[in-house]
């Protein structure tokens, strides 16, 4: 609410107070804007890097408050000097002096510093107080996200109402004020939150890591990369010296390899501690780090006119707007108030998406991935910036006999904000004349959505380049448990002595989860009779993993014994599943939970029951034949 209070009318006070003409408003607000979010990237860089994500979320805030400074140079310095409002009174005036120029800039600019740098950092703080490993939550950390898009949308929406009705008419120092207040009193509910909160510390500068695995490279060109990736550096146990998760070796940018490649196997060896390594030498997982930035910067340029069309709502639609008649019978919408129609464009289409396109998709597991959500999100503010130019032809057609109703820009504001759904889960001014029916707004509105539709083809050539990080194999089980089960109630469950190894991996990769062994003695083929039970799994659910299920003799046995035990409940974990009479009747007969297995081996119809949960391998067997096929390391996906 107190940014979108300043930007939503901030290119008609500068028109109107300030005594700008159209093409230098829209430039002003324009760079504005763009020095906004060039300083989200400082402000993520120094909340990663040096004073951790709480401190500086209130340093920022505190710097935000610059909204004061501009209530108050609105009203000494600049709103006594307006020539005209909205409704077209005219004032005596001057033209402000330079000095009370430079008071409003440093304002506006520290407001700019203040929310840019304050935004990335609050939603990965409000992050940070999830557990990712905790199921509930995991849960809760994408309400979280919901509710924050949610109410950055409720405040959003009192701006274009509330405050942009003040401003039309003419109280802007009271707008200005009142949006300060807004920023105060998000301030004050943050810090009473400071002893509840989960602190982490700063984990170092990224831009540090990609300057000196690239020098490290550069240093190193004269090595040859291992054909054999085992033999690139990295730490031992499952977290990088960070303490993040590991990341699998890929292809690609194989000259980064080197700087992971140990050039004195006497110094230091493989798995050694980061303490002792030499300089010039940098984990697997850093060098992938340094890959993903490297993937994504193409990505992301893609954006950039993605921005140019959004910044359009805050400056050129709102000169469009106050060229057009905004009154309905005796009501006037302020120019900037038709904006609320991307607030409803918003909050439907986050409606639609979640309800009607992701939640049927997701059962069918074919929801759109982000980069194809990015793509629908390009097609949407291509048709918007058409939408904007088809008006303002309309309106240029008229514009000598009547004004075109304001209405009509509806559609190209409920189209940005159905872009804004599927995006966000300059140029040289002086081309916009004073009288805005001697301009060619339209063909601008074109040129964007050309530009739109290009950056669309580019993005999609990219988009299908792409590669994301592998996930490990064995997330394909653990995916699907960790969505139902917290990792603090499991105990993993061998159902015998010769499966340990195996147990004890996957509850390694569930968070280092306890470990319990069933003794037994097999009397006969396919036959086993459970002895005795290694461990505690009372009040515990228990997860027993094995390779495969046959007549699920040892499974229903060691299920059974786990219940004597206290077990909460009882989960059976499979890779395949042969699923011979009577294993049917003896994994639903109650004993278990749920049974995961894979389809590695096909499930007739009639041997499905409703506890069978069968997860598929395609995607692991595609990294894997496309691993082989690129001569790239096959193991370090299962590490």
């Amino acid at each position: 609410m107190a940014v979108n209070g300043v930007s939503i009318n901030l290119v008609t006070f500068m028109r109107v107070v300030m005594q700008l003409d159209n093409a230098n408003a829209a430039k002003h607000v324009s760079n504005w804007s763009g020095t906004t979010y060039v300083f989200s990237i400082v402000g993520a860089i120094i909340a990663d890097s040096y004073w951790g994500r709480y401190k500086s979320c209130i340093i920022f805030q505190l710097i935000f408050l610059g909204l004061v400074e501009l209530a108050i140079s609105s009203y000494f310095f600049l709103h006594n000097f307006s020539c005209e409002s909205e409704s077209g009174d005219t004032k005596t005036c001057r033209t402000p002096t330079a000095a009370e120029i430079a008071i409003f800039y440093v304002a506006i600019y520290k407001i700019a510093l203040g929310n840019g740098a304050y935004q990335p950092t609050n939603t990965t703080f409000g992050a940070d107080q999830f557990d990712e490993e905790h199921t509930k939550e995991k849960r809760s950390k994408t309400a979280f996200y919901g509710y924050f898009f949610v109410a950055n949308n409720l405040g959003s929406l009192v701006a274009v109402t509330f405050l942009t009705y003040i401003e039309d008419q003419g109280r802007w120092a009271a707008a200005f004020v009142i949006s300060a207040a807004a920023a105060l009193l998000g301030l004050l509910l943050f810090a009473a939150g400071t002893k509840r909160f989960r602190h982490f510390m700063p984990c170092g500068n990224p831009a540090a890591t990609v300057g000196n695995v690239l020098v490290a490279a550069t240093k190193k060109r004269h090595l040859t990369v291992p054909t054999q990736v085992e033999k690139l550096y990295e730490v031992d146990g499952t977290h990088s010296v960070n303490g993040g998760k590991k990341i699998a070796h890929t292809p690609g940018y194989r000259f980064l390899d080197k700087a992971a490649v140990i050039e004195d196997p006497s110094i230091l060896l493989p798995g050694e501690q980061p303490a002792s390594r030499p300089r010039r030498l940098y984990t697997v997982t850093q060098v992938e780090q340094v890959k993903c930035i490297l993937r994504l910067i193409p990505i992301w340029l893609c954006s950039i006119i993605y921005s140019t069309t959004y910044s359009q709502m805050s400056s050129v639609f709102i000169e469009q707007a106050q060229a057009m008649d905004n009154t309905i019978n005796k009501f006037t919408i302020p120019a900037a108030g038709i904006g609320i129609f991307e607030i409803i464009g918003v909050t439907s289409f986050v409606f639609i998406y979640t309800f009607c396109i992701a939640k049927p998709l997701s059962k069918r597991s074919k929801e759109p991935t982000e980069l194809q959500r990015m793509g629908i999100g390009l097609v949407i503010s291509t048709a918007a910036m058409i939408a904007a130019a088809l008006v303002e032809r309309q309106r240029l057609k008229h514009a000598d006999r009547y004004r075109l109703s304001v209405l009509w820009q509806i559609p190209q504001y409920l189209l940005i904000g159905a872009s804004e759904v599927f995006i966000r889960s300059g140029g040289q001014a002086g081309w916009i004349p004073q009288n805005l029916n001697q301009g060619h707004v339209d063909r601008f509105f074109f040129l964007i959505a050309a530009l739109n539709a290009a950056d669309l083809v580019l993005f999609v050539l990219l988009a299908k380049r792409y590669k994301a990080v592998a996930k490990p194999a064995a997330a394909v089980a653990i995916g699907s448990i960790s969505k139902t089960i917290c990792p603090n109630d499991v105990v993993v469950v061998s159902p015998d002595v010769g499966g340990v190894a195996r147990a004890r991996a996957f509850a390694k990769k569930l968070s280092d989860a306890p470990l319990a062994i069933v003794d037994k003695r097999r009397l006969g083929h396919n036959q086993a009779e459970v002895m005795n039970l290694i461990g505690d799994v009372r009040g515990k659910v228990a997860v027993m993993v094995d390779d495969m299920i046959d007549t699920a003799g040892t499974m229903h046995k060691g299920a059974e014994l786990l219940h004597r035990e206290g077990a909460r409940a009882v989960y059976a974990c499979s890779t395949h599943a042969v699923l011979s009479p009577p294993a049917v009747e003896r994994l639903s007969g109650g004993l278990f939970q749920e049974v995961i297995i894979t389809n590695t081996v096909p499930v007739p119809p009639d041997q499905r029951f409703p506890q069978l949960t069968v997860l598929s391998v395609a995607n692991l067997l595609g990294e894997t034949i496309w691993r082989v096929h690129d001569e790239c390391s096959v193991s370090s996906i299962f590490q």
